[in-house]
């Protein structure tokens, strides 16, 4: 992974199907099915326009008449491509062809479908920030099969192969997984009604779709009777799962690396590769504590999206600084949930936080049992406890309160029931002190 992050822009592409076919899975009469694809593409639309870096929108469908019907829906601006008669993957190549041919900008290409009304700003915007780290990318679906985002840099071609199997297809012709919460709405496509009435979709379902269901009784839609509230929420509000919840990934990464022989911060591709861990593992935002060659670590993760950085002034007395620090800084946030990772971890990858984080907001047995606002738990390796801890906002006073030296969280911990989440089929979760 490069240890310069320059930013880019995007044109995204968002393919609509003729609405007289689209989402014929939808078990709804024609004209409330139509107007339920026609609400899903201008959410997916609001979500895309709204999200940092991308610079342009462009809705490629078969018809004037469609893209007209979306855009009477959507709170956002789009530009429209008509290519009748097109197949989905041969549409999309058209698509980019002629957008290049129209613009010597240097932007990246991405596509998504327009079925995705769950998705937010602060989902996007970090799948993007490492997308540019590639020169093809993909995120794959719920079921892992399918695709729903993939992406190309400057130089090169998105190369679609949508279709059954899809993912498999993108891996196998060298777009670079990009790994999201299955719960995400980047990956929350929805062909059957029962993706709507989901309960994990509380309070994510974009204004366009609900006011759709609305539209149709008894179709028991959670969301879609709330008021109306506007559509896809702003970036930086933070909701990367469908819970109404959401986690912000705290990493401390201020120490002088004595036994190291420089600031771990600045090893390798350490830093890079802790954020993107807490964020392709489901973090809304990170908050990174720098100390120790702070001034250099900045210059590592310019521009990329969702990510704050502060230096904590005391770090040379400990972990401790840097934990007080970051938690006073989050507790500004919206959020519920910290969770804790530390810089010095480098096999501690997505899948591990995803893990993580799955147990607080999925379905699994801390979500049934424990609110996130009140959770503590931790990564185990073979049943020995580890980072990263996922600590509840109704802790957080506490362990400021006893976070001192390079303990951290350590006593407060000892002191309480904590959950281990075991790991060990998915890294060491050692902490590295020498090269």
């Amino acid at each position: 992974m490069p240890t310069s992050l320059a930013p880019i822009s995007w044109t995204v592409l968002v393919p609509l199907k003729s609405l007289a076919r689209a989402k014929s899975r939808l078990l709804v009469p024609a004209p409330q099915r139509r107007a339920l694809a026609a609400a899903m593409a201008a959410d997916t639309v609001a979500a895309c326009r709204r999200t940092p870096r991308v610079q342009r929108v462009v809705l490629v469908c078969e018809s004037e008449s469609d893209a007209a019907t979306v855009a009477a829906l959507s709170s956002e601006p789009f530009d429209v491509l008509v290519a009748p008669g097109l197949e989905h993957n041969h549409a999309l190549v058209h698509a980019e062809q002629k957008l290049r041919s129209l613009s010597t900008a240097q932007v990246g290409m991405a596509t998504l479908p327009g079925d995705l009304p769950f998705l937010q700003p602060a989902e996007l915007a970090p799948l993007l920030s490492w997308a540019a780290l590639h020169p093809r990318s993909h995120v794959p679906d719920r079921a892992g099969r399918g695709t729903t985002l993939l992406t190309a840099t400057p130089g090169s071609g998105l190369a679609p192969a949508y279709g059954q199997g899809s993912a498999r297809k993108h891996h196998g012709s060298g777009a670079v997984r990009l790994w999201a919460r299955p719960t995400s709405g980047a990956r929350w496509d929805v062909d059957v009604l029962d993706s709507l009435r989901d309960p994990r979709a509380r309070d994510a379902l974009g204004e366009a779709t609900a006011q759709a269901c609305r539209e149709i009784p008894g179709l028991g839609v959670v969301g879609a009777d709330r008021p109306s509230r506007g559509t896809a929420a702003r970036p930086g509000r933070g909701r990367t799962n469908l819970v109404g919840m959401s986690a912000h990934g705290l990493l401390l990464a201020a120490g002088a690396g004595r036994r190291m022989g420089m600031p771990k911060a600045l090893v390798d591709d350490w830093l890079p590769r802790s954020i993107r861990a807490m964020q392709q593992g489901g973090c809304a935002e990170v908050l990174v504590v720098l100390g120790a060659g702070a001034a250099e670590a900045r210059s590592r993760i310019d521009g990329l999206a969702c990510v704050d950085v502060m230096e904590a002034k005391d770090w040379s007395e400990g972990m401790g600084a840097s934990l007080r620090a970051g938690l006073r800084r989050i507790g500004r946030s919206t959020h519920e949930l910290a969770l804790v990772s530390l810089v010095d971890l480098p096999d501690v990858d997505e899948r591990v936080v995803g893990r993580l984080l799955d147990s607080a907001f999925g379905d699994g047995e801390v979500q049934r049992s424990l609110s996130p606002r009140r959770l503590l738990a931790r990564a185990a390796y073979h049943g020995e406890p580890g980072h990263p801890v996922m600590i509840g906002r109704a802790h957080w006073s506490g362990v400021i309160d006893s976070a001192w030296g390079d303990r951290g969280a350590r006593d407060y911990l000892a002191a309480r029931q904590v959950r281990l989440i075991e790991c060990g089929d998915l890294a060491t979760g050692r902490d590295v002190d020498r090269r």
